[in-house]
């Protein structure tokens, strides 16, 4: 991650050797290898016309200690998307976790398909399609198994929904994935448009 921007929102107050870096922000920040540590790069502003982020000429160094006990979550367009770096007892440093997300198109029997696929959060599972699939009128149910619904974590604690592949595309429990039910996908298009 050395020298790679992310954005973090938060207050950073005392926080850096430059007083003018001060309060809550959509600041862009880096790790530096050497000399190990975070320095600030620049603030994102958002407004009526989009986001747009103003450089700083000299970045600011995050005091040594300042991340101490916290977690950093941010986000980086290098990383895709969401990143996290778990909290650390003492300073963070080059060895340190980065958590992100990737996503990538998996194609049922290619030679790059995982055996096996795992979701944390908002997972279909058999029960979870085959009620969406026999819904007719009333109260839709959530076409999200239960355990997962709420869900809003990394693995490997909590809850997960497995599924394989075979020439029928996706399953759990050797169920297909597939909500076919009209009266169900009219009502959940008429509610998200709401």
């Amino acid at each position: 991650m050395d020298g790679i921007p992310f954005n973090f929102n938060g207050d950073l107050t005392s926080l850096t050797n430059n007083t003018a870096i001060t309060g809550w922000g959509n600041w862009q920040m880096q790790w530096n290898n050497s000399p190990a540590g975070f320095t600030v790069t620049g603030m994102q502003s958002c407004g009526n016309n989009g986001c747009n982020l103003t450089s700083f000429t000299t970045p600011a160094t995050v005091n040594t200690g300042a991340f101490n006990g916290i977690s950093i979550a941010g986000w980086s367009d290098s990383f895709g998307g969401s990143i996290n770096i778990p909290s650390a007892s003492s300073d963070h440093v080059s060895t340190d976790a980065v958590n992100y997300f990737s996503q990538s198109v998996v194609i049922p029997g290619s030679l790059s398909a995982p055996s096996a696929l795992y979701c944390l959060n908002n997972c279909s599972d058999a029960t979870s399609v085959a009620a969406a699939n026999t819904y007719a009128t009333g109260t839709a149910p959530s076409p999200f198994g239960g355990s997962t619904s709420t869900q809003w974590f990394s693995a490997p604690s909590g809850n997960t929904v497995s599924y394989t592949f075979d020439g029928g595309g996706l399953k759990n429990n050797s169920a297909a994935m597939i909500i076919n039910n009209a009266s169900f996908l009219t009502l959940v298009r008429c509610f998200r448009m709401a």
